[in-house]
């Protein structure tokens, strides 16, 4: 975003804060495998995966065995 300009539409998206993107880089570069996968990509990005999810937790107070979804939907569809 440009300097002077000021956003206010983050109702549905939030520019995300420059060490969030530090650390998500080699997920969407290098190491973009199937966490879900049994092989050793897969289990390697599981791990890392759950680690995420205890930090994320962390900040919310929240249990590290939160359920993490892309949407709503997909949340109400898991119970």
């Amino acid at each position: 975003m440009s300097s002077g300009r000021i956003y206010l539409d983050n109702c549905m998206t939030t520019m995300p804060a420059p060490e969030v993107l530090a650390a998500m880089q080699p997920y969407l570069t290098e190491k973009f495998w199937y966490p879900g996968s049994f092989v050793s990509t897969g289990e390697t990005i599981n791990e890392a995966l759950n680690q995420f999810k205890g930090i994320v937790a962390k900040s919310l107070s929240a249990k590290p065995t939160m359920v993490c979804t892309q949407a709503a939907i997909n949340l109400t569809n898991t119970f």
